[in-house]
């Protein structure tokens, strides 16, 4: 029956035919039929077909086919290969698979990509992502998912998917040239039925300096944020209108940018706010009260940041203080640091470093050789603050001026209150007031 088009032919009785089988017998072609309505080749039990080998036609199909319902196996001692014609699902050590693939083992289950080479190629696990249809697939579309890695448990009554895992998301509309991405990873909290996102590698905002991203300049970016977005910025950038980041939930990487503020300040009043990267603030600050950054939102965090101030010489007014810095939101974590400041003048005001009035915060100060002239005291930092756990390092804070500088100035009425670091070399080192304070492991 050699050149007869191979299929696999039915009917209820759960008949399969192979055409055009070479059964290694040289140019033999034969057919193998197994009935199971009269017991011929019985494939699950004792009668076994043993073939060596099945070859078809050159350049011809050769196909496999049950009809109805029924299972076409392929078993070995290994376990059982199902293939079920109805739904296209496949089951490796299983008959009931429940997913296009499903591979069963009761030890460790293992799917193993081998590549043997000595140049460049390597295995892979691709998930792709097409829009359209099968045959006449359209680009990517902003925010389509590309693929997920997730990571499933059996719950109380069944499987639990989408809970934990991995996912690739299209971050614009994707061309041959442009194909911006993101990966997130999340998880669901002890307790919980509903993943969160916790990971975001990618972002949904990009502000560069030089034009090519979303936005050339911060504040036009922080101003259209509305909540949730992940943003990067880079380059160097000078602000001289003061802007508000007062929405939540939004992740900022500052890529070692200098952002230079004259007459303008960087407000932070939004809530659960997270900055990581290395972020330089110079310039004059607001002309007003000469504050270069605040934060009065709560949950802020920039442990992850390396936030550096180093404002220019300038001279306020009377009572007209310098701030870096200035937190009061509560639950905050902040990290700051500052070296090598020369020639900062504010007539007859103080300049403070950093003035924090959080309530259950943490913060880590590092201060290192800082010079100013001001009539008026200078506080590398000046708390007023409770339940807050400060640990720094402020050496050599001098003032030239008239007034004293203090390494470390607590406010009166603080209550569990623990500074731990090292205060030396300051013209004041620490000043303590007020009998609630508690301070513990103070080093000069």
């Amino acid at each position: 029956m050699n050149n007869v088009k191979k299929c696999l032919l039915g009917c209820k009785a759960f008949i399969v035919r192979i055409f055009s089988v070479n059964k290694s017998l040289g140019a033999v072609s034969k057919t193998i039929l197994y009935d199971s309505a009269t017991d011929e080749y019985d494939l699950g039990g004792n009668k076994l077909i043993n073939i060596d080998e099945i070859k078809g036609v050159t350049d011809e199909d050769l196909y496999l086919q049950s009809l109805g319902t029924g299972k076409l196996k392929f078993r070995s001692e290994g376990g059982d290969i199902s293939f079920i014609s109805d739904n296209d699902l496949v089951g490796i050590g299983t008959l009931s698979p429940v997913g296009n693939m499903d591979v069963v083992s009761g030890s460790h289950t293992r799917v193993i990509a081998n590549n043997y080479n000595d140049d460049a190629t390597f295995p892979i696990l691709a998930a792709r992502k097409n829009a359209g249809v099968d045959g006449t697939p359209t680009a990517v579309q902003s925010g389509m998912a590309l693929g997920m890695l997730d990571f499933e448990g059996y719950g109380a009554t069944g499987a639990q998917t989408f809970k934990c895992g991995i996912k690739g998301y299209a971050a614009e509309n994707w061309t041959d040239a442009a194909m911006g991405n993101k990966i997130v990873f999340f998880n669901t909290p002890v307790g919980s039925s509903t993943a969160t996102e916790k990971v975001l590698v990618g972002y949904d905002v990009v502000v560069n300096a030089d034009g090519t991203g979303d936005y050339s300049d911060i504040s036009t970016a922080i101003d259209a944020l509305t909540g949730g977005e992940s943003v990067y910025i880079t380059g160097d950038f000078t602000e001289t209108t003061t802007f508000n980041l007062d929405v939540d939930n939004i992740r900022i990487h500052w890529d070692n940018v200098t952002l230079t503020l004259n007459d303008a300040r960087f407000l932070q009043t939004g809530d659960y706010n997270y900055f990581s990267g290395v972020l330089e603030i110079t310039g004059t600050g607001q002309s007003s009260d000469r504050t270069l950054f605040s934060t009065t939102g709560d949950w802020f965090n920039n442990l992850s940041c390396e936030m550096i101030f180093n404002p220019t010489s300038t001279t306020g007014g009377s009572g007209n203080n310098l701030y870096c810095c200035t937190s009061s939101g509560s639950n905050c974590s902040f990290r700051m640091s500052l070296t090598d400041w020369t020639g900062i003048t504010e007539g007859t005001g103080s300049i403070v470093v950093i003035e924090a009035t959080n309530s259950r915060s943490a913060l880590y100060i590092n201060i290192d050789t800082v010079t100013i002239n001001s009539a008026a005291t200078a506080i590398g930092m000046n708390l007023g603050t409770t339940e807050t756990i400060i640990t720094s390092n402020m050496h050599d804070i001098t003032n030239a001026g008239a007034g004293s500088g203090y390494g470390w100035n607590g406010g009166g009425g603080q209550v569990g209150n623990t500074h731990i670091g090292i205060v030396d070399g300051c013209d004041v080192d620490y000043n303590v007031a007020g009998a609630d304070n508690n301070v513990a492991a103070l080093n000069t």
